[in-house]
């Protein structure tokens, strides 16, 4: 029995640079303002790596999906056809995966969390992945893989989606923001919208400690901010990728006309950090 895994996937709008391989190289993003305990704003600067739903082909036997960005997380726990138990989830040559959030540096490895995309095809397994340790039995979620250890690559860039891989949605898609970096950031106006998806991760690691790290959806025209993420961290810190708290309260929508149609991202951190969010669709 083939198992399709439902995936809510959006057009890649990202806001950063495209690029072949995960090495971290870094860019001036937008200008400094206050982190939220009100120290003095990090040098922001974004870090470049894979797009959004980037297909990935995996060089090496073994990769292991985890839990978490650590090399001490639980691996992913394989379901199969009827939740059949199918044991730790490790990639080898020949399997392909999709990018959902990343780059994270922490150390000499870069992180990304990952759908599996059986034979290249977006958002499709035979083999569904657990990585919810609370709940066992909780449903599918993207796990996280090493992409880079030091100069070792482990995952390379197979294909970029046709946007007609993106079911559910108007020709071209939503528009999806994600960025990592450190320091500061505000995004470009992005198009207003009722219900998202909001994933997020912020590592400590080569920063003071404790690091913060906030959130904010900015509508344009002044109406209500919404905090959307709020914490500090001495280590790792990692948003849900599934249910309620995957998805941020916006008491806005679209409205026609003006300024009424878009807001912005404003990211506010001492921390190291990955942020990706898209609007879901629905009646």
């Amino acid at each position: 029995m083939i198992t399709l895994i439902s995936v809510i996937l959006a057009l890649t709008a990202c806001a950063v640079s495209p690029s072949s391989t995960p090495n971290s190289s870094q860019a001036a993003s937008s200008a400094p303002s206050s982190v939220p305990s009100g120290a003095p704003s990090p040098t922001p600067s974004l870090i470049t790596g894979f797009l959004f739903s980037d297909i990935l082909a995996v060089q090496v036997n073994g990769l292991a999906v985890r839990v978490a960005p650590s090399l001490t997380s639980p691996l992913a726990q394989g379901l199969g056809a009827n939740a059949e138990p199918m044991g730790d989830v490790r990639l080898g040559v020949g399997d392909f995966v999709s990018v959902q959030l990343g780059p994270l540096p922490i150390g000499d490895i870069v992180w990304y969390l990952v759908w599996p995309a059986e034979d290249a095809r977006l958002g499709y397994s035979t083999l569904w992945w657990d990585t919810n340790s609370d709940d066992p039995d909780g449903g599918v979620n993207p796990g996280w893989v090493a992409a880079s250890r030091g100069g070792d690559e482990y995952l390379t860039l197979h294909r970029r989606p046709d946007p007609a891989e993106y079911g559910g949605w108007p020709e071209g898609g939503p528009q999806a923001l994600m960025v990592s970096g450190t320091g500061n950031y505000d995004s470009e106006p992005l198009p207003r919208h009722d219900l998202f998806t909001l994933l997020w991760a912020a590592t400590a690691d080569g920063h003071p400690i404790p690091c913060e790290l906030a959130v904010n959806l900015v509508p344009e025209d002044g109406a209500g901010v919404v905090l959307a993420v709020q914490t500090s961290t001495d280590n790792l810190e990692l948003g849900p990728t599934s249910g309620a708290g995957s998805s941020p309260n916006t008491p806005w929508g679209p409205f026609a006309g003006g300024a009424w149609d878009s807001f912005s991202i404003s990211i506010r951190s001492e921390c190291t950090w990955t942020v990706g969010l898209w609007p879901l669709a629905h009646d």
